[in-house]
């Protein structure tokens, strides 16, 4: 993988991040500006990880 598709992935895995946390925070009640920082925050922190958990269960999937 190239590191302009890693970059593209981890963009990718952020915005997964969001919305998945954004429609939880949403179905909770429990959107307020703060927690939607506190959520932003951690997906620009955890970029790579997020990514890292994404490709291993893109391997794991295309395994199978």
């Amino acid at each position: 993988m190239t590191k302009y598709e890693r970059l593209l992935y981890e963009e990718f895995g952020r915005l997964r991040y969001l919305v998945g946390h954004g429609f939880r925070l949403l179905a909770n009640e429990n959107l307020t500006a703060q927690e939607w920082e506190n959520t932003r925050a951690a997906a620009e922190h955890n970029a790579a990880k997020i990514a890292d958990t994404m490709l291993a269960s893109n391997r794991t999937h295309n395994q199978k």
